[in-house]
């Protein structure tokens, strides 16, 4: 590899091509340890939830509001915040529903999901960033391609594991 001469009139754009490039790939990599981040914080808020309720998970909503689905539960939600990280859509996908007798072994639970899967995509369709997503099986994957297989509401196995 050459490098541009450093008394050369095409030194600055040479190096200024070079510091955006790096620029750009940090700020991919700090996204996608936000993202991570973030699933990481979406599998836990589930998976407490379920303690409570037989093993059921609650559909997002829920997890922010814990009483509009289940009156018996703490105020506190178990999902404090929004999952958001700049450059992504979210989109949370929920499995099958909780049978009426699913339902009955978790007295006071009024909607409840057998499985969900949480898929963020990247907003840019161009850039080397990945699908990530995490699922009711508490794993956190990124996705081959850019939209990941399966995306219907019905079915929340949507992650595939690296």
């Amino acid at each position: 590899m050459r490098y541009p001469r450093v008394d050369g009139p095409n030194f600055v754009t040479a190096f200024s091509a070079l510091i955006v490039k790096v620029l750009e790939d940090q700020q991919m990599r700090s996204r996608a340890g936000q993202v991570r981040a973030q699933l990481r914080t979406l599998i836990a808020a589930p998976q407490t939830y379920a303690k409570f309720n037989a093993g059921l998970f609650a559909p997002l909503e829920c997890l922010e509001q814990p009483r509009a689905c289940a009156p018996a539960m703490p105020a506190e939600p178990f999902l404090a915040s929004p999952i958001a990280v700049k450059g992504y859509t979210g989109a949370f996908h929920a499995g099958p529903p909780a049978s009426a007798a699913d339902l009955r072994r978790a007295p006071g639970v009024r909607r409840a999901v057998k499985a969900w899967a949480y898929v963020m995509t990247p907003q840019s369709s161009g850039s080397e960033e990945r699908t990530s997503c995490a699922d009711s099986t508490r794993v956190s994957a990124c996705c081959r391609q850019a939209r990941p297989r399966g995306s219907s509401a019905g079915n929340a196995r949507l992650c595939v594991r690296m």
